[in-house]
């Protein structure tokens, strides 16, 4: 994965789209499925993932030094995608963006205050159907961290390749709107239910970089409308 932008310490990070691209792209491929041989190395490579979060314009977090002196084995870290997000137990983690605001009380489950459950998926599907691009939507549900992320790399791939400007400035509002209305809700709420969870240490480090990933990315959207 190769990431490109400004390594100083700007308030903004400016990260061209194919940059951000690449970015959620690797991010929803490591919750979308236990991790490959490949995404386990970026993380134990000196310097590469430090180059990343110099183009988030971001330090790197502790969790990155974290998993470094740990360097647990392959298959703990694959075991620990199915302990987290897919089996039942005392490290389960809804990965979902349904039942975590549901759970952390921005939710409603029941009709007459707030926002239903329902009327946060329907948005989330209108979404997918207005846009397309949500392949992953088909293996697990519409609100699962994976196919968010997924989506947000759709977005960024089809602002990289639009020609017209008036329609890679709807494409960026998209982003921007998706970001604010469901990803940007919920990520650093699975962040921290993560760092509470998980005993080995990779999706700590994958739930910091999606974190801040996303954080950098709406601060970039905001910046660009107030200029």
């Amino acid at each position: 994965m190769t990431v490109s932008g400004n390594q100083a310490k700007e308030p903004v990070a400016e990260m061209p789209a194919e940059a951000r691209r690449d970015l959620y792209a690797f991010l929803a491929s490591v919750f979308l499925a236990p991790p490959s041989s490949d995404a386990m190395g970026l993380f134990a490579r000196e310097g590469e993932l430090d180059e990343v979060f110099g183009a988030l314009s971001s330090g790197a977090p502790p969790e990155l030094d974290e998993w470094r002196k740990s360097r647990p084995d392959a298959e703990a870290v694959r075991q620990s995608f199915f302990d987290l997000f897919r089996i039942p137990g005392s490290s389960y983690t809804a990965p979902f963006e349904s039942v975590l605001l549901r759970e952390e009380g921005q939710q409603d489950s029941e009709k007459g205050r707030g926002e239903s459950w329902r009327d946060g998926m329907n948005r989330l599907m209108h979404f997918y159907k207005e846009v397309g691009g949500a392949e992953a939507e088909r293996q697990v549900a519409a609100d699962y961290i994976g196919v968010e992320l997924d989506f947000m790399r759709y977005l960024c791939q089809r602002e990289a390749e639009e020609q017209s400007k008036d329609a890679r400035e709807r494409i960026v509002e998209t982003e921007k709107t998706f970001l604010k209305e469901h990803l940007g809700r919920w990520i650093g709420l699975l962040r921290k239910r993560i760092e509470r969870n998980d005993t080995v240490g990779f999706y700590r480090l994958a739930a910091a970089l999606a974190d801040i990933t996303v954080q950098r990315h709406l601060e970039q959207l905001e910046a660009r409308s107030d200029g």
